[in-house]
């Protein structure tokens, strides 16, 4: 699996970007980079997940659910610190990977998360929820 970011400054939205097959190994890793990369002034920027290029055929229910346990766990630190109240979008055109990604939503929004999440099959669609228009 790779990983890539790039920032839209403008809107204030970090988009990243995986591809490849996705593992528990690599979710977890990954997403260490990703909170180093968007340190700083940019925590305060809402995040697009493009899954468009993810291979989801390894992803089980077990692994959605520590998935979304550590990212609740290290997000909310990390939003509390700051007082920060951010969205995350994740975008993924294939069913397989939007239901995981629904099934992450779900699993999130019952948590005591404090920001908001959502799923897209339309990367414009995610653009305007995170930008808020």
């Amino acid at each position: 699996m790779s990983i890539s970011i790039k920032f839209l400054e403008e809107d204030k939205i970090a988009v990243i970007l995986l591809s490849g097959i996705l593992t528990d190994e690599t979710l977890g890793a990954d997403y260490h980079k990703v909170l180093a990369a968007v340190a700083g002034e940019r925590e305060k920027f809402n995040t697009l997940w493009d899954l468009s290029d993810a291979d989801f055929n390894e992803v089980t229910r077990e692994m959605t659910l520590n998935f979304s346990k550590l990212v609740t766990e290290l997000s909310n630190s990390t939003q509390k610190a700051h007082n920060l109240k951010t969205k995350s979008a994740l975008y993924t055109t294939d069913k397989l990977g939007f239901g995981l990604s629904r099934m992450y939503e779900i699993i999130h929004n019952m948590s005591d998360s404090t920001y908001e999440v959502s799923v897209f099959s339309e990367y414009d669609e995610a653009i305007k929820w995170l930008s808020g228009v």
